[in-house]
C-alpha cells in the first residue's frame, strides 16, 4: 500500500501527493486527586513507589553485589543512575546512559522498564513482574525530559495511580467542546481495539486551533478518524466496534484527524493556523489498549477539541502509512518509504506509530540539491517523539520527506504489517499548510 498525504483543499491535492515505490530516492492537564500529594521531590517519589517496591530488594539492586552493578537503594540510587553509562556492553557502546538528563529516548533505564530493548541488551524490568503501566512510564519519562533533578517536582505525581487510582474527567474546553469514549474492559493480559462513531455537536463548520486528549492507562493508541462532508454511509452510531470482529468497508472510508499515544497528550498549532471541521461531522473514535496484567483493565478516552471561526491558514493532515513490513525471524530489517511534495509547504508537526519491534524511527527532507536533513528521530515505540516546529519546517516542491524504521524480530515468527500488538506498523504523520 503506497503512503499517502491526508488534505482537504482538493482531492487532487490528495492524489498528487501520493507515491512511493521506484519512485523512491535513494537511500494537559489532570483534574488534581487527593490519592497522591505531590512530594517535595519527584525521584523521592520514584523512589518510594518504585524502587523500593520492585528494584531494591535482595537478589536485585541492592546489597553488596547488585544485579548489573546498579545499586537503588535510596542513599545512592540517584548518582548511579543520572549520567552514568550502563554496565551492559551493548548499551554502553550505543553511547547509552542509565538517565541521560532531557534525553528519555538515550536513557536505558527507561528502556529496560519499557522492554524497548535490543539483542543484547538483556530482559525487560521488574525481572518476573507485570510490566509497568503506561502512567508510570510516563512519569519517569517526564522526570528525564525536565533533567532528571534529585530535588522539586518534575513530573505529575497523579500519572502513578496506575489502574487502581480514581481516573477523573477532562474539563471541557473553554470554546470548543468534548467528545468521551465511554469505559470499556480489557482482559487479562490482552489487546483490545475498538471503534465508536459519534455525531458532532457543532452543527456550522469550525476551525480546530488544538486538542487535548486524556486516556486511562494502558493505552496503545488514540485515533480520531472523521467521515467525508455530507457522508451518509457509516456505522450506526454509539455501536461499539472491535477490531478483528466488526469492522468492514467502513474502515476505508475515514479520514485521519487526531491522535495520541500518551495517558495526556496535547497539541496546540500556531496562532492563525487550525484544521477545517466541516459542521455535522461524524467522528469514529478509536481506541487500542494493551492490558500487560493478570486482571481486568479498563479503557477510557475524553477528547477536547478547541475552536475558531476564523483562521489565516487552514492546516492539513499528513498521514503516510507503509503496510509492505516483512520481518525475518531473528533479524533486524530496515523499512522505509517516501512521500515528494507538489508544493511548498510548511511543516508543524511530526510524530510517528510502530509497535513493540521498533527501535528506532528516522525521517529526513531530500532537499533539491540531493542533501539529506534529519528533521525527526524516535527510539520509542510506546511513546513516540511528538516534535513541533516553533520554525516551520520547510518543504520545497519536488523535494522529498523519507523516513526508515529499524525493527528487531526476535521471535521465531516472520512479523508482517497488522493491528495487533503482536503485528507491526510504519507510519509518519503530523500538520503542515501550503507556504505563503
Amino acid at each position: 500500500m503506497k503512503p499517502f498525504l491526508i488534505a482537504a483543499i482538493t482531492v487532487a491535492l490528495l492524489a498528487s501527493i501520493s507515491g512511493c515505490g521506484n519512485d523512491e530516492p535513494s537511500a494537559p492537564t489532570i483534574t488534581a486527586d487527593t490519592t497522591i500529594t505531590s512530594p517535595t521531590s519527584t525521584f523521592k517519589l520514584l523512589q518510594t513507589e518504585l524502587f523500593a517496591k520492585s528494584c531494591a530488594i535482595s537478589g536485585c539492586h541492592a546489597g553488596g553485589t547488585p544485579t548489573g552493578g546498579l545499586s537503588l537503594e535510596s542513599a545512592v540510587a540517584w548518582k548511579n543512575l543520572v549520567g552514568m553509562a550502563p554496565e551492559n556492553v551493548a548499551a554502553a557502546t550505543e553511547g547509552l546512559q542509565r538517565v541521560m538528563p532531557g534525553q528519555p529516548e538515550r536513557s536505558f533505564l527507561l528502556m529496560k522498564l519499557r522492554g524497548q530493548l535490543g539483542p543484547d541488551h538483556g530482559a525487560r524490568m521488574p525481572l518476573g513482574s507485570a510490566a509497568l503501566d503506561s502512567g508510570t512510564l510516563e512519569f519517569i519519562r517526564q522526570w528525564i525530559a525536565a533533567g532528571a533533578p534529585d530535588t522539586g517536582v518534575a513530573a505529575n505525581p497523579q500519572l502513578l495511580l496506575g489502574g487502581t487510582g480514581v481516573f477523573t474527567q477532562l474539563q471541557p474546553p473553554a470554546s470548543g467542546f468534548q467528545l468521551h469514549l465511554p469505559p470499556f474492559d480489557i482482559a487479562a493480559n490482552r489487546d483490545r481495539e475498538i471503534f465508536v462513531t459519534q455525531h458532532s455537536p457543532a452543527a456550522s463548520d469550525l476551525f480546530v486551533t488544538g486538542y487535548d486528549v486524556k486516556m486511562r492507562n494502558n493505552s496503545h493508541h488514540f485515533v480520531l478518524y472523521t467521515y467525508p462532508r455530507g457522508a451518509t454511509s457509516y456505522p450506526a452510531i454509539g455501536t461499539v466496534r472491535e477490531l478483528g470482529k466488526d469492522m468492514d468497508e467502513f474502515f476505508s472510508r475515514r479520514t485521519f484527524f487526531l491522535g495520541a499515544q500518551r495517558a495526556d497528550d496535547s497539541y496546540r498549532f500556531p496562532p492563525g493556523v487550525a484544521l477545517q471541521l466541516p459542521g455535522n461531522t461524524v467522528f469514529d473514535l478509536n481506541s487500542h489498549y494493551v492490558n500487560p496484567n493478570g486482571t481486568v483493565a479498563q479503557g477510557e478516552v475524553y477528547v477536547n477539541l478547541h475552536t475558531t471561526t476564523t483562521v489565516q491558514r487552514v492546516a492539513q493532515v499528513l498521514f503516510a502509512s507503509q503496510t509492505d513490513i516483512y520481518l525475518p525471524p531473528y533479524q533486524t530489517t530496515v523499512v522505509r518509504d517516501s512521500i515528494q511534495s507538489p508544493l511548498n509547504a510548511d511543516i508543524f508537526m511530526l510524530t510517528s506509530h510502530m509497535h513493540k519491534h521498533g527501535q528506532q524511527f528516522k525521517a529526513y527532507i531530500r532537499r533539491l540539491n540531493g542533501e539529506e536533513e534529519l528533521v525527526y528521530q524516535s527510539s520509542d515505540w510506546h511513546l513516540p517523539v511528538v516534535k513541533t516546529f516553533p520554525t516551520p519546517l520547510r518543504i520545497q516542491k519536488g523535494e522529498w520527506l523519507r523516513w526508515e524504521a529499524t525493527y528487531r524480530n526476535d521471535t521465531d515468527d516472520i512479523i508482517r504489517y497488522g493491528n495487533t500488538s503482536n503485528d507491526e506498523m510504519c507510519i509518519i504523520t503530523g500538520y503542515f499548510a501550503m507556504a505563503q
